[in-house]
C-alpha cells in the first residue's frame, strides 16, 4: 500500500521530469537550464562569446507565465581584458570545487584594475548566488587579489 506521502513524491518527481525534459528539448546549443524548487519554474542561462564581445542572458522562467530578466548584458571586451577574462576561467577550472559549477562573468573596470566577478548559478536562491572576484592590476598585468562572497547578481 502506498500511502500519501510516497505518492506525492512520485508525482512530484515525475512532473519535475516532465517539466525538465519538456523545456531542455527547445533549448539551444548555447543556452542552459536550471530547475526551480517547484518543477513549473526554471532559469534559463544562456551566453554567446563571439571574438570579443560576450553576451549573456539570465532569466527566470514558469510553465504558465511570462519570463523574468535576472540579468542581461553584453559587453565588449579589448585585447588585455580578454586575457584576464580567460585567466580567470583558468584558475576557477583549477579549483575542483569551482569547476563543476556554470559561471556568469561580470566585468568591473576601476582605476587601473580589472575585475571579474564570476557567479555560480546551481546553488542561485532568489537572485543572490556565491560569487569569486579576481582583480587584476592593468598596468602589471598581475593578480591583485581573490575574494570571494555571496550577494546579489548585479
Amino acid at each position: 500500500v502506498i500511502n500519501f506521502y510516497t505518492f506525492f513524491y512520485i508525482m512530484y518527481y515525475l512532473i519535475r521530469i516532465a517539466s525538465k525534459l519538456l523545456v531542455s528539448s527547445n533549448l539551444n546549443q548555447n543556452q542552459k537550464y536550471f530547475p526551480g524548487v517547484l518543477p513549473i519554474y526554471f532559469i534559463i542561462y544562456e551566453y554567446e562569446i563571439a571574438g570579443n564581445e560576450i553576451s549573456l542572458d539570465l532569466r527566470k522562467k514558469s510553465l504558465f507565465s511570462k519570463t523574468d530578466i535576472i540579468y542581461k548584458n553584453q559587453s565588449v571586451l579589448n585585447t588585455e581584458e580578454m586575457i584576464f577574462f580567460q585567466k580567470g576561467v583558468e584558475l576557477c577550472s583549477e579549483n575542483y570545487y569551482f569547476a563543476k559549477w556554470t559561471l556568469l562573468p561580470i566585468f568591473i573596470r576601476n582605476n587601473g584594475k580589472f575585475a571579474i566577478r564570476f557567479f555560480f548559478l546551481e546553488p542561485m536562491m532568489h537572485r543572490r548566488a556565491m560569487n569569486i572576484q579576481f582583480d587584476f592590476d592593468i598596468l602589471t598585468k598581475q593578480l591583485i587579489r581573490i575574494k570571494r562572497s555571496y550577494g546579489r547578481i548585479q
